[in-house]
């Protein structure tokens, strides 16, 4: 089981380890898109996802977006969950701050989910930037592969996404510690 292997070579300490969240969206048009699923990843490494009915203002929909999500807009309809029944949920889950990798698109598409809701969130979005050195940045991509690689899990959907990461993110502090734990020990 690659999964296991990892999160076995991984040292996770549920009080330092952040909450991480990701969205799938109906294109990447910030004015018209709107949030499709929402993925999190707590700090104890569970993991949960919502597809989101859109809402009845939303009305944008990119065939190219589909095509790299996998997400049909008639399986929102059938399947998603009400923007304030999602909106609830976070709020239940997740407090203080939670990570995201690409913000600009994240919060916009938190802010849109919550406002539809006509609900506040009960926790701050902030960049994945904001925990990582220049270390870490630089070892973020080759990292992140390496994660996709042994996790065997599809992209660019949220609950997937979120999990790579808190994984990712374990294995570059992980191997900064490590780097800098050798060049002290010398």
């Amino acid at each position: 089981m690659q999964t296991a292997q990892l999160l076995t070579e991984l040292p996770m300490t549920h009080a330092s380890t952040p909450a991480f969240i990701d969205f799938e969206a109906s294109s990447l048009d910030l004015i018209a898109s709107y949030p499709i699923e929402v993925g999190v990843c707590l700090p104890d490494g569970a993991v949960y996802s919502w597809l989101i009915r859109p809402h009845v203002l939303w009305h944008d929909w990119s065939e190219s977006a589909e095509a790299i999500h996998g997400i049909p807009r008639q399986a929102l309809m059938e399947k998603g969950h009400a923007v304030h029944q999602v909106a609830g949920y976070l709020n239940d889950l997740l407090s203080g701050q939670v990570f995201c990798d690409a913000w600009t698109f994240d919060s916009f598409w938190l802010h849109r989910l919550f406002r539809a809701a006509d609900m506040q969130p009960a926790f701050q979005l902030e960049s994945i930037s904001l925990l990582l050195n220049p270390s870490q940045v630089r070892h973020w991509t080759p990292a992140r592969q390496k994660v996709i690689a042994e996790l065997g899990l599809p992209v660019h959907r949220a609950a997937n996404d979120a999990r790579i990461l808190q994984a990712t993110w374990q294995l570059v502090t992980t191997a900064d510690q490590d780097r800098s734990g050798s060049v002290q020990g010398r």
